[in-house]
C-alpha cells in the first residue's frame, strides 16, 4: 500500500494499484464517528482528503474519470467513499472495517448535477448536513462552537417564490430590522441596535454577496434572493474573521454558481393584489449554460413591481410607496485541472416612488405631505474569486468591487423655520459608497490541528450631500466625505484534544487608516490606529448528535467626524463590543428534530448612534455604555412528508450609562430590538383527493419596541402577530402556488417613525404591508 500523497491518484496516469492510506499513523486509531468533510475538487483530491481524515485505505484498478466532486459532509468512511463513487460512475466494494477498493462500473453512471440543478420537488430535502462558509472554511453547522442560521433556497425562500431580506427577517427570530423600505432598512442581529436612523455611521452587520462586501455605511441594499442557495447569519461580533464593523455579526447571501455537467434554464411569472393597494408583478429568469467541460455561465435577470398602499391626502395620491426593481446577475466557472476559478457581476437598481409611513392623525394608511418622498438605489457589484490546493493545503483568493448610489428626498416643510427657510422646503440628499477589497487566505483542515490564516485590504470612500429647496433658494446643509482603510492579517486555529472536545481560537490585527472631512466649516479629521480583535470557543461533542460550546467573540468601529455641518459634538470615538455566548445543538429521533438553544450577554463601550439634531437633520455621537441579556430557541422537525418550526429570542438591553452629550433618557432600551420575538411554521404534504401538493402556515410575533432613547422623540411601537399560508404543487411539469402574505389583514405598527423633519411634531408609524395574495407559476426546460 502507498501512503496518502499517491501522485499518480493526482495526476490520473494508469497503474496496476494506488492505494490511499490517511496517514502514517496506526489504523486503530481511526476515529470511527467524526464528521467527514468531502471537499470539492478532483476524484483524487477528494479520496485522498477522505481517506486521511477517516485513516482508511481506498484502492483502485486503472485510470480515475475527470469528474468534480461537489462539496459535502458524511458521518462514516463508507457513506462518504459512496457518494464520491455515486458521483464518479464507480462501484465501491468494502473489503473490511478499514480497506475499500473502486473499481470501474459496466455501464458508466452519468455524474449527479449539483443540488440547484436538480428538481427538488416540492417536499423538503431528507436530512443532510448543511455546510456553512461565512466562517471562510467549508464547516459542518452541526459542528461550528457558535450560533447560525441557515435560510436555504428550498425552505422559507421557496415557499414563496421571490423573496428579500424581509422574508428572511420573517424566519430568524433574533434578525430585526427597521421597515423605512426597500433599499432604506437597517438590520440588526441579537439587540446591537446602534438607532433607527440612516446617518452615515458604520452598520453593525456586514452584509456579503459572496465575497464581496457591499455595505459599510449605507443601508441594507435589499438584494432580491433569486437563483440564491442559501443565507448564512453569523450571530455575534466577528471582528477576528471579518474586521472593522460586524458588531451585531454577519449577513451572507451565497447565490449558486454555474454547473459545467448540464444545460438548464427556468422561468418564473408572478401576479398579485395588494389590499388597500393595486397589482403586483414579477418576472424573473435563470440560464445555466455549459460552454466547454471545464466552463460554464449561469445568468439571473428579473423585475418586480411592487404596489403601494399608502395614500397622501394633501396631494390626491393614491398607493404612493409602489417600488419598482430590476436587477440581475452573470456569473462564470472555470476549472483547470485543481484550480477553480469564479466570478460575478451583478447589480439592482430600485426605485420607490415615495415613503411608506403613515400619520396617526390621517389614518392607518395615510399621511400628508408638499412632495412626494422618493428613494432610488443603485447598486453594482464584481467579484473574482480563485481557489487552488497547494500541496495538503488549500489557497484561496478573492477581490471585489462594489459600487452603491442612494437617493432620498423628503417633505422638510414642519422644519422651515427651525432651520431658517421658507415653507415649502423639500430636502434632497446624494449619498454613495466605492468598496474595493482584497483577501487572500490558506487552510488546512486536515487532522486533529487546523488552521486558517490570511491578509485582507478595504478601502471604501463615502460621501453624503444634502440640499434644502424653498421657493427662495437652494442651501447645501451637508457636504460630507470620508475615507477609510484597512490593512489586516488574521488567523483562525482549532485543536481537537479528543474526537469529544475541541478548543478553537482567533485573531485580526489591522490598522486602519480614516480621513474624514465636511467641506462647509472645513473640519478634516485624520487618525490611524492599530486594533485587535480575538475571539475564542471550547466545544464538546458528547456523541454524534451533540454539540455544546462556550465562546467568546469581539468587534470594533472606527470614530469619526459628525456629518452635521453646525452643531456638537463635531467628533465620535471608536466603539467596541465584547460577547459572551453558551449553545447547545441537538439532533434526535434519526435526526428528524434538530434544537438548538443558546444564551447570550453582551458588553458595548462608547456606542456610536445616528440622533436626530433639532434641526431635523441625522447626527452621529457617542451616546454611552449598554448592555444586552437574551437567549435564543429554535425547534425543527423534519421528515418526507411534514415539517414544524419554532424559533423564539427573548432579550434585555438596555444603556447603563450615557454620556453628557445624549443627556438624561426615561427609557433605556436599545432602540427598534423587541424584548420577545418569534417565529413558527407548520408544512405537510396535501391529500391527494385535492389535488396533492404542498401546503404550509406561518406566525411571526414581535413584542412592543420603542424608536429611540432620546426623549424628545421616544415613540413606541405595538406588540404585533403576522400569519400567512401557502399552496405549492407540481402539474403538467410546472410548479404552481398561491401565497398569502398577512392572511388576517393586520394593521399593525412596525416602526414609528418616517420622515426626520416632521416626526417631532406628527405622530408617524409605519403600517406592515396589508394582505397580498399573490399566483406564481414556475417552468424549468
Amino acid at each position: 500500500m502507498l501512503n496518502v500523497a499517491a501522485k499518480p491518484f493526482i495526476s490520473g496516469r494508469r497503474i496496476s494499484l494506488v492505494a490511499v492510506a490517511a496517514i502514517s499513523a496506526p489504523l486503530s486509531a481511526a476515529p470511527q464517528n467524526s464528521t467527514i468533510l468531502i471537499p470539492t475538487g478532483s476524484v483524487g483530491q477528494a479520496i485522498s482528503s477522505v481517506a486521511r481524515q477517516a485513516k482508511v485505505s481506498v484502492g483502485y484498478v486503472g485510470r480515475l474519470p475527470k469528474i468534480q466532486i461537489e462539496r459535502s459532509h458524511a458521518q462514516a468512511p463508507r457513506e462518504a467513499l459512496a457518494v464520491i463513487a455515486h458521483q464518479a460512475g464507480l462501484t465501491l466494494i468494502q473489503i473490511d472495517a478499514r480497506h475499500f477498493r473502486l473499481e470501474q462500473n459496466i455501464a458508466p453512471v452519468k455524474p449527479i448535477a449539483p443540488v440547484e440543478d436538480l428538481d427538488r420537488g416540492i417536499a423538503p430535502e431528507p436530512d443532510r448536513d448543511i455546510i456553512v462558509t461565512a466562517t471562510k472554511r467549508d464547516e459542518n453547522l452541526f459542528d461550528l462552537p457558535l450560533s447560525v442560521s441557515v435560510v436555504t433556497s428550498n425552505s422559507a425562500l421557496q415557499s414563496n417564490g421571490l423573496a428579500d431580506t424581509s422574508e428572511v427577517v420573517a424566519n430568524v427570530s433574533s434578525l430585526t430590522s427597521t421597515n423605512m423600505g426597500p433599499g432604506r432598512n437597517r438590520i440588526f442581529i441579537r439587540g446591537v441596535a446602534d438607532s433607527a436612523f440612516n446617518g452615515p455611521s458604520q452598520s453593525t452587520v456586514g452584509i456579503f454577496l459572496g465575497e464581496a462586501r457591499i455595505n459599510f455605511d449605507a443601508p441594507d441594499p435589499d438584494l432580491k434572493l433569486i437563483d440564491i442557495d442559501r443565507v448564512e447569519i453569523l450571530k455575534g461580533p466577528q471582528g477576528a474573521l471579518y474586521g472593522s464593523g460586524v458588531l451585531g455579526g454577519v449577513y451572507r447571501v451565497v447565490p449558486n454558481l454555474p454547473n459545467d455537467q448540464a444545460y438548464s434554464v427556468k422561468a418564473t411569472a408572478q401576479i398579485g393584489a395588494t389590499a388597500h393597494g393595486g397589482m403586483n408583478a414579477t418576472a424573473s429568469g435563470v440560464a445555466n449554460l455549459p460552454l466547454a467541460a471545464d466552463l460554464a455561465v449561469r445568468a439571473v435577470a428579473y423585475r418586480d413591481h411592487a404596489s403601494g398602499w399608502i395614500d397622501d391626502n394633501y396631494r390626491a395620491a393614491h398607493n404612493v410607496n409602489r417600488v419598482t426593481t430590476t436587477g440581475g446577475r452573470l456569473s462564470s466557472r472555470w476549472r483547470a485541472g485543481d484550480v477553480t476559478a469564479d466570478a460575478i457581476l451583478a447589480g439592482q437598481w430600485m426605485r420607490a416612488h415615495d415613503s411608506q409611513y403613515a400619520a396617526v392623525e390621517a389614518s392607518a394608511y395615510a399621511r400628508a405631505t408638499h412632495f412626494a418622498e422618493p428613494h432610488g438605489t443603485g447598486i453594482f457589484s464584481g467579484q473574482i474569486r480563485i481557489s487552488a490546493p497547494l500541496g495538503e493545503l488549500q489557497a484561496l483568493f478573492a477581490s471585489a468591487y462594489v459600487h452603491h448610489d442612494i437617493e432620498n428626498k423628503f417633505d422638510a416643510t414642519d422644519a422651515a423655520s427651525r432651520l431658517g427657510e421658507a415653507s415649502p422646503l423639500l430636502y434632497s440628499e446624494t449619498r454613495g459608497q466605492y468598496l474595493v477589497s482584497n483577501e487572500a487566505r490558506l487552510a488546512d483542515q486536515h487532522g486533529s490541528f487546523q488552521w486558517l490564516f490570511g491578509v485582507n485590504q478595504l478601502s471604501t470612500t463615502s460621501h453624503l450631500n444634502g440640499i434644502l429647496t424653498s421657493t427662495l433658494r437652494q442651501t447645501a446643509v451637508s457636504t460630507y466625505r470620508k475615507s477609510y482603510q484597512e490593512y489586516a492579517a488574521f488567523g483562525d486555529a482549532s485543536l481537537a484534544f479528543t474526537h469529544d472536545l475541541l478548543i478553537q481560537g482567533g485573531l485580526r490585527v489591522f490598522r486602519a487608516l480614516n480621513e474624514e472631512n465636511k467641506q462647509q466649516i472645513g473640519d478634516v479629521e485624520q487618525n490611524s490606529v492599530w486594533r485587535a480583535n480575538p475571539s475564542a470557543a471550547l466545544s464538546w461533542k458528547p456523541d454524534d448528535d451533540t454539540r455544546v460550546w462556550i465562546n467568546y467573540s469581539t468587534a470594533t468601529r472606527p470614530g469619526g467626524l459628525n456629518p452635521s455641518a453646525t452643531e456638537e459634538p463635531f467628533t465620535f470615538a471608536a466603539d467596541r463590543l465584547v460577547s459572551m455566548e453558551a449553545g447547545l445543538r441537538i439532533k434526535r429521533f434519526e435526526r428528524k428534530l434538530t434544537i438548538e438553544a443558546s444564551i447570550f450577554r453582551f458588553n458595548w463601550r462608547d456606542i456610536q448612534s445616528d440622533i436626530l439634531l433639532g434641526s431635523g437633520l441625522i447626527g452621529t455621537i457617542n451616546v454611552g455604555r449598554a448592555h444586552n441579556m437574551g437567549g435564543e430557541f429554535v425547534s425543527r422537525w423534519t421528515d418526507s412528508h411534514w415539517l414544524a418550526e419554532v424559533t423564539a429570542t427573548m432579550q434585555f438591553g438596555e444603556v447603563y450609562s450615557t454620556t453628557p452629550a445624549l443627556g438624561t433618557i426615561e427609557d433605556a432600551r436599545l432602540p427598534t430590538i423587541p424584548r420577545l420575538r418569534g417565529h413558527a411554521r407548520i408544512e405537510a404534504d396535501l391529500p391527494t383527493a385535492i389535488g396533492g401538493g404542498r401546503g404550509g402556515i406561518s406566525l411571526l410575533a414581535s413584542g412592543p419596541s420603542h424608536l429611540s432613547f432620546d426623549p424628545r422623540l421616544d415613540q413606541k411601537t405595538n406588540s404585533y402577530a403576522l400569519m400567512g399560508a401557502y399552496v405549492r404543487r407540481e402539474w403538467q411539469g410546472m410548479v404552481i402556488a398561491l401565497t398569502c402574505e398577512n392572511l388576517l389583514n393586520s394593521a399593525a405598527d412596525s416602526f414609528a417613525f418616517g420622515n426626520s423633519f416632521s416626526v417631532q411634531s406628527t405622530r408617524q408609524h409605519t403600517p406592515v404591508r396589508p394582505r397580498t395574495l399573490t399566483f406564481s407559476l414556475e417552468r424549468k426546460f
